[in-house]
C-alpha cells in the first residue's frame, strides 16, 4: 500500500520512475519551473513589483544587462512564470559557465540581490 508521506514509498516511486525517463526528471528548465511554480505565488509577486517602482523600471529598461527574458507584471501568469524561469537559467548559466573574471578583463561582473518579502 502506497503512503505519499513515507520516504521510502516515495523513494521507490522516484526510482522506478526514473528508470522509465532515463537520466532524470526532465530537462533543467522543467524542473527549475517545476520548483518555481511550487515556491512563487505569483500574486504575491506581482503585488511586491508594483510596489517597488525602481524594480518595475529595472525590469522594463534595464532588462537586457542579465537576460534577454523581461519580465512585466502585465503578463499573463503563465508567461511571467516562464519568463521568470529563463532569466533564473540564463543567471545560472552565467554563474555556472563563467570560468575565471582574470580570463576576459572585458567580462560583465553579475552582481545579484536577493529578495526576500
Amino acid at each position: 500500500m502506497f503512503n505519499p508521506n513515507n520516504e521510502l514509498n516515495l523513494s521507490s516511486l522516484l526510482s522506478t520512475i526514473k528508470c522509465k525517463l532515463g537520466k532524470g526528471y526532465g530537462n533543467e528548465r522543467s524542473q527549475l519551473k517545476a520548483t518555481l511554480k511550487e515556491y512563487i505565488n505569483i500574486e504575491h509577486l506581482k503585488s511586491f513589483l508594483n510596489d517597488r517602482i525602481d524594480l518595475i523600471n529595472f525590469y522594463k529598461k534595464d532588462f537586457k544587462k542579465i537576460s534577454k527574458h523581461k519580465i512585466s507584471t502585465s503578463q499573463p501568469d503563465d508567461d511571467l512564470l516562464n519568463y521568470i524561469m529563463e532569466r533564473t537559467y540564463d543567471i545560472r548559466c552565467k554563474i555556472v559557465h563563467t570560468k575565471s573574471i582574470e580570463a576576459d578583463e572585458n567580462m560583465e561582473i553579475l552582481l545579484l540581490i536577493l529578495l526576500f518579502s
